[in-house]
């Protein structure tokens, strides 16, 4: 799948780093046939003004912070999906990647990809390669922070035996997978997700409780900005404290905590996006729902396999349903 693809550069300047918050847009989509129509809002570190340095394609306006498509201009299906603006707010001069909503919202989310009756491994590309092809709304995957830094993919703390944080990515990649791959980089899954704008990417941080959950946040969400895919990320941990971080970084980022010791009173006041919980304790607790959505959480819920709870959920309306049996939802969706 090719992508089509038009450069336009908006630049924001206000001194970052790479353990501060970033400067953002609260939305990257924009929306279809609309002339004039709202992108986002720039939020910055310090709220000095911004200005719109550069737009190749010059359909956008920048003004007071808010971009939006000029007065009379729109885009519609068939058009180049992705644009990069380019915007100064004081020393910095930040990129972003604007792209067209054509995302899928049939709230289903492909665990480790779609990976079970494929004959790819879990987290591999050609796992992600066919939640795609299915069209899945998200395809969740899990990173962890290799001994030479580097973002990679894995579920398990190891890989045939080999410790992931305990070993260079260049260990990791002499373990082969199914198909010829190796185990993928954060930066190879971002490649590929941005080839389209229909699937979107659930990011899930994983750590060994040993003080490196937030190093692995700060890259991974910093590699996330660098390559311009805030368009096509969401993420979720069973690490509060990797949640907050996300938090800290990107203010508007999407952002969900995988399970139920934190109130979820705490979850809102401390701007986390959702609940992200095993359907068992919605069997358990069917209060959890009408609790979320008074507070104006997101709900996923993790991991349906069967058609039944399939069906359940899908009645409740939830978000998100995370599961090993993407195509199997996706015919329960169509009939």
């Amino acid at each position: 799948m090719k992508k089509q693809m038009m450069m336009i550069v908006v630049a924001a300047t206000c001194a970052t780093t790479v353990f501060a918050q970033l400067t953002v847009l609260d939305r990257y989509t924009i929306p279809l046939n609309k002339k004039g129509a709202t992108v986002g809002k720039l939020v910055v570190p310090d709220g000095r003004k911004s200005v719109l340095v550069k737009d190749e394609a010059g359909i956008f306006v920048l003004n007071e912070g808010v971009l939006s498509l000029k007065k009379n201009v729109s885009v519609a299906p068939g058009t180049p999906f992705s644009y990069v603006v380019t915007i100064q707010c004081g020393n910095e001069i930040k990129s972003f990647e604007l792209v067209k909503d054509e995302f899928v919202h049939n709230k289903v989310i492909a665990h480790r990809g779609a990976w079970k009756h494929h004959g790819v491994h879990q987290n591999s590309t050609g796992s992600l390669r066919h939640a795609i092809d299915l069209g899945c709304e998200g395809s969740e995957f899990d990173v962890w922070l290799t001994k030479d830094g580097k973002v990679a993919l894995n579920h398990d703390n190891d890989l045939d035996g080999m410790i992931v944080e305990k070993s260079d990515l260049a260990r990791l990649r002499t373990i082969p997978l199914e198909n010829g791959e190796v185990i993928p980089t954060l930066e190879d899954y971002i490649a590929l997700i941005k080839t389209q704008n229909k699937t979107r990417l659930v990011l899930e941080f994983k750590s060994n409780k040993n003080g490196r959950a937030i190093a692995l946040t700060d890259s991974a969400v910093n590699i996330v900005h660098r390559l311009k895919a805030q368009a096509w990320v969401d993420y979720i941990s069973f690490d509060y404290a990797a949640v907050k971080r996300v938090r800290e970084l990107d203010p508007t980022a999407h952002i969900a905590y995988l399970t139920d010791d934190v109130p979820m009173d705490l979850l809102k006041a401390d701007g986390i996006s959702g609940i992200d919980y095993h359907y068992s304790l919605f069997e358990k607790l069917p209060k959890l729902y009408e609790r979320a959505r008074m507070l104006g959480l997101t709900i996923n819920v993790w991991t349906v396999n069967d058609e039944q709870r399939m069906k359940t959920f899908l009645e409740m309306n939830v978000d998100f349903i995370t599961t090993d049996e993407p195509a199997l939802m996706l015919q329960l969706i169509g009939k």
